[in-house]
């Protein structure tokens, strides 16, 4: 899986093991915006979070916040809050991806059809109340990167996508697209070479990275276009390819994983 982190506490054989209350939705638990006076479950919680979203009432959204997060809020210039609760109020079917106990709380992995990456939020019980709470993670914390990054690559399933749009040939000084259709949103597609198990190519559908030189370009959610250009084949002729789609990072491909992968063939003139 890429961007593990070296565990070394944690390391049990070939693999990183950890045990710890969580729960994963392969599909995404949709909290409906709605006002609770009291907060004594998580979904509660969320739901009187999107309603002050959407009606923009600062005062419901300040009394979410505990004690010391609350005034890391306040003190936020005003034309910044307002910035973000004018987005904020646009969304329009949250819904939880994962969730997991960290720090005496609980993280909370949540998306909206609004925003092409998922937002975290973390919570903590005081009492019988569930209130906002604030935590940032140490790029040193290798228990929680790995934990996160665990959780988002859930349930770990490969696919065979839909090939949409495709290119036959190409020459160096050329662009042309390749437009997949995935399984689900948020996916990866992954392109290998002939007689390679390691990934020579990935995208993921909606993902924007600095300083990436290939990245998703089609905006719609479930459709991913790659963009190759000649120079990106080394040999002229019949090159090989073959594309899977998957819910993870990867970094190789086993045998078993192969026989998901379909087969892509551009001629470079």
């Amino acid at each position: 899986m890429f961007m593990a982190a070296k565990d070394v506490i944690n390391l049990k054989g070939e693999f990183y093991q950890y045990k710890l209350p969580h729960k994963v939705y392969e599909q995404p638990e949709v909290i409906l915006p709605k006002k609770f006076s009291k907060l004594k479950t998580p979904e509660q919680l969320l739901a009187t979070l999107f309603y002050s979203y959407v009606k923009k009432d600062k005062n419901l959204f300040l009394s979410l916040f505990d004690e010391k997060s609350v005034k890391i809020v306040k003190a936020l210039p005003e034309d910044k809050y307002n910035q973000q609760m004018d987005v904020m109020k646009l969304i329009t079917k949250p819904a939880i991806n994962y969730a997991f106990k960290y720090n005496g709380g609980i993280v909370i992995s949540w998306k909206d059809p609004l925003f092409k990456q998922a937002r975290q939020i973390f919570i903590k019980k005081n009492k019988d109340t569930y209130k906002i709470s604030s935590f940032k993670a140490d790029k040193n914390d290798h228990y929680f990167w790995n934990v996160n990054q665990y959780m988002a690559g859930a349930p770990f399933k490969i696919y065979s996508p839909e090939l949409l749009k495709t290119i036959k040939k190409i020459k160096n000084g050329q662009k042309k697209t390749l437009t997949f259709k995935l399984h689900r949103d948020g996916n990866y597609i992954h392109l290998i070479k002939k007689n390679s198990k390691k990934i020579n190519l990935s995208l993921r559908d909606n993902y924007e990275q600095k300083n990436a030189p290939l990245q998703d370009s089609n905006f719609k959610i479930k459709y991913v276009d790659v963009i190759l250009q000649g120079e990106n084949f080394n040999e002229s002729g019949k090159n090989t390819l073959y594309y899977l789609e998957s819910t993870y990072p990867m970094t190789t491909v086993s045998i078993e994983d192969l026989k998901k992968a379909k087969e892509l063939i551009i001629q470079k003139e």
